[in-house]
Order: structure tokens, then sequence, then C-alpha cells
């Protein structure tokens, strides 16, 4: 059963595209089927996680000394192995 993702995960969550963009197929390459159905990026779609991890690093940069970097990444980290199987799973929605 081929995949439809026409949403794009942003700043940890789905969201629509700002502009609707035509669909692309994908194909696998193993067998030259058709696999599924994305959404190609706008302008504006691909500035929001730009603007999203720029927003992330500066509060990164913001905490003081090598401790609270440390401990910012451990929760990243753990953000995304809570969220693993999510991640691992998008494809059977």
């Amino acid at each position: 059963m081929p995949y439809e993702y026409r949403q794009f995960y942003i700043d940890g969550r789905w969201v629509d595209p700002i502009k609707p963009a035509p669909k692309f197929q994908v194909i696998n390459p193993a067998t030259e089927e058709m696999a599924g159905v994305i959404s190609m990026a706008s302008a504006a779609d691909v500035d929001r996680p730009l603007r999203a991890a720029r927003r992330r690093i500066l509060e990164f940069l913001a905490h003081d000394g090598r401790r609270s970097g440390v401990r910012s990444l451990r929760k990243i980290l753990a953000g995304y192995k809570s969220r693993y199987d999510e991640f691992a799973n998008r494809h059977q929605r």
C-alpha cells in the first residue's frame, strides 16, 4: 500500500505546507513501483525549520558554561529517544 506524507516535521510537530505544492511520487528502486507520495517544499516551507533550528541554537548558546551545554545535549537526546517509536513508525500511519 503506497504511503502519503503530505506534512513536514518542524520544531517538534507535524505541520501542513505553507504553500500547497505539487505532490511528488516516490519510486521504490528495487521494484520500480510507486512507493508513496510526498509534498514538495516551497521556499517558505524551507524557511520554517531553518528559523526553528536557529532559535534552538541561540537558546543553546545562551546557556553559560560547559555543564549547561552538556545538560542541554542530554535533554535533546532524551527527547529524541522518547519519540523514537514515533519517528521509526511514521511510515505506518
